[in-house]
Parts: structure tokens; C-alpha cells; sequence
């Protein structure tokens, strides 16, 4: 009888931690994401969005050192913005077909197609500003001659070599 009962417990007591968020959830990774040394876990949208704030953030920072023109670093701020505003409005859709969703499953009564179509459109979202966020890395590789690309990457390496960036083991993340 103390045997059904503590199982009893336990299971009502995950059942109430899970519904009400405070459990930790075990997110397994996924062969489109990438797992950090520091437990952050990196879909690869988000790796590549990250990756290409970096790099066109440090190369208008340090584009008078690079040797630029005010022309191209106009160009690499207008690559920079352009890819944060298709990144917010694809999350902002992003964010409504969640709340379609959810709407969808309140309502108990489902008819099996609405909630798998939202579910297509999310990662069709999600693929779009992968995408995107790679055609600005390759719009900015195309930018920079090779002399320039290797200076950048001298210049990033001696900027950040005591840096939180030297401490990541992601060759990924910070590269030029």
C-alpha cells in the first residue's frame, strides 16, 4: 500500500510540475541544432543569424581600420539591417502561429488539419531566416577581397584573444 501511494504521489507531483512549467525539460540535440559547451543549445537559424551580426557588427566597427570606403560600410550596415528586419518579421509570424495553434488545441475539438499545416508554415518560417541569414554571410564573404577577409580575421583574433569569444570552442561561430 506505501508503494501505490508514493507512486501515486510522485506521479501527481510531475503531472503538476509539468503543467505548471517548473519541471526542466531534457531537450535532446537535434540534428539541426547544435549544443554549446556552456549548455546553450544553437538552432542553426540562430547560429547563422548570430554569426552574421557579428561579423557585419565588426567589420563597421572596425572598417577605417580595415581600409573600407564609407561606401561599403553603408553596404554592411544595410546587409546588418535588412537581416534584422526579415528576422523580426519572420518571428513575429512566427509568434502568431504559435498563438494560432494554441488556440487550436483549447479548443479540444480539432480536425486534424489546421494544427499540422501551422506546424508546416513554423519551420517553413524557420527554414526562410536560416536562408537569409546565410545569403548575408555569403554577401559579405563576396565583399571582402582576400587580403581584406585575411586582415579582418588578424584584426578579430587580436581584438578578441583575452575575450568571452576566445573562451568558446564553436570554430562555427567565430570565423571569417
Amino acid at each position: 500500500m506505501k508503494t501505490f501511494l508514493s507512486v501515486t504521489t510522485a506521479l501527481l507531483l510531475g503531472l503538476s510540475l509539468s503543467s505548471s512549467g517548473l519541471a526542466k525539460e531534457d531537450k535532446a540535440v537535434s540534428k539541426t541544432s547544435t549544443k554549446h559547451k556552456s549548455g546553450h543549445q544553437w538552432e542553426t537559424k540562430d547560429l547563422l543569424t548570430h554569426k552574421a551580426y557579428i561579423k557585419s557588427e565588426f567589420l563597421v566597427k572596425n572598417g577605417q581600420e580595415l581600409g573600407f570606403d564609407k561606401e561599403m560600410i553603408n553596404k554592411i550596415r544595410d546587409i546588418k539591417t535588412n537581416l534584422k528586419k526579415e528576422d523580426l518579421r519572420n518571428k513575429a509570424e512566427i509568434d502568431i502561429v504559435h498563438l494560432e495553434m494554441r488556440n487550436e488545441l483549447e479548443k479540444g475539438k480539432s480536425n486534424g488539419i489546421k494544427v499540422p499545416s501551422l506546424i508546416d508554415k513554423e519551420y517553413e518560417l524557420k527554414k526562410k531566416m536560416g536562408k537569409e541569414a546565410y545569403n548575408s554571410l555569403t554577401e559579405l564573404d563576396k565583399m571582402l577581397n582576400p587580403e581584406q577577409k585575411e586582415s579582418a580575421q588578424a584584426l578579430f583574433k587580436k581584438k578578441h584573444k583575452k575575450s568571452r569569444y576566445s573562451k568558446r570552442n564553436d570554430p562555427l561561430l567565430y570565423q571569417f
